[in-house]
């Protein structure tokens, strides 16, 4: 087994801890600090730590850049520069639902660009 598979649960297990952590003390931080938390307080706790991975692949002088629809929310944002990025969605096409994935046709002529998703 390769090093990498090897951490690779002990990564996942660290983060799902750090996360309960975090959870538990705002829920005792809300209950003002003693530790309860009942039900006769007007709050909900929502957290959300999820992310979606971008590929792409090239077909001649075509791009498609794909992502998983679930989780749903995120969206394709480009730039042509990191240095003081400007990103913006409007300027690219449509996206099309394809066997469960997100799927964003690019022409690969066009000038350099740089991509990423975010969840909105």
């Amino acid at each position: 087994m390769s090093v990498i598979a090897d951490i690779a649960p002990v990564i996942a297990d660290d983060r799902i801890a750090k996360r309960n952590a975090l959870v538990l003390a705002i829920a005792q931080a809300l209950a003002g600090g003693n530790n309860i938390v009942s039900a006769n307080e007007p709050y909900a706790l929502a957290f959300s730590f999820t992310s979606a991975n971008m590929n792409i692949a090239y077909d001649g002088t075509n791009a498609s850049l794909t992502w998983p629809a679930y989780p749903a929310g995120f969206h394709v944002e480009a730039t042509a520069e990191l240095s003081s990025p400007a990103w913006a969605s409007n300027q690219l096409p449509a996206v099309i639902f394809t066997n469960g994935m997100n799927l964003l046709p690019i022409d690969a002529t066009n000038a350099m660009q740089f991509f990423r998703l975010r969840q909105l």
